[in-house]
């Protein structure tokens, strides 16, 4: 397998096959794109809520998504998310006999991140009053049951959008661009530094060309061949 120089090198042939638009709207996107923020999504059932909550996260910026399948499959609407999901990394916890709900938040929590609970129980934070001044993991649950007892126990703390309102319950992917939106904007009135780091700026950079170019797999071939 080639080394990070050797990427380099191919990464600026390839630059030679990706027009100049798409190579400028690439940078503006990597400049606001982020991993201080994530979601997970737990034993999510429907694929419409699902996939707007993935459609919503990429437009927001955010390159991760962690999708925990412990009872539920998780699929994606494609006509929904209109092509959202191949510019981010989806990751994935759907072993059989395996705690995938402990197996995410311990991950997540081994890499810096807070577990933060979406729940309107006793105790939480109204996301008015939260500021996500350490990377923030947001967990979203079930369209009906909300999110199980372990993600519960397992988390950090809670927020609580508030409501006026009859109904019990916004729609899952309108909670999410609710909370996303909010953060966000705090953040960046904070002038806290939320962005990649140069690095995984490169890595994704990397990937974002060849998916740019059509025949960036054979030109690869041919590069480290030579």
């Amino acid at each position: 397998m080639e080394n990070i120089n050797s990427r380099k090198d191919f990464l600026n042939h390839l630059s030679n096959f990706v027009t100049e638009k798409r190579k400028l709207l690439i940078e503006d996107i990597l400049n606001f794109r982020t991993r201080y923020l994530t979601v997970v999504l737990e034993d999510i059932y429907q694929s419409q809520n699902a996939s707007a909550v993935l459609r919503t996260c990429e437009c927001m910026g955010l390159q991760d998504v962690h999708i925990i399948e412990q009872e539920n499959k998780f699929s994606i609407n494609r006509n929904i998310v209109k092509g959202a999901t191949k510019w981010m990394d989806i990751h994935r916890y759907n072993k059989s006999e395996v705690n995938n709900v402990k197996e995410c938040l311990t991950s997540l929590r081994g890499k810096g991140y807070k577990i933060c609970a979406t729940s309107p129980h006793e105790g939480a934070y109204e996301l008015g009053e939260f500021v996500p001044e350490e990377k923030t993991a947001f967990l979203l649950g079930h369209e009906k049951h909300g999110l199980s007892d372990q993600a519960l126990e397992m988390a950090d703390f809670s927020i609580k959008i508030p409501m006026y309102g009859f109904t019990e319950s916004y729609n899952l992917s309108v909670s999410g661009a609710l909370i996303l939106y909010d953060c966000i904007h705090k953040l960046k009135n904070r002038k806290i530094d939320f962005y990649l780091s140069e690095d995984e700026k490169e890595e994704i950079k990397y990937r974002w060309y060849k998916m740019s170019y059509g025949k960036s797999d054979l030109l690869e071939k041919e590069f480290f061949k030579t």
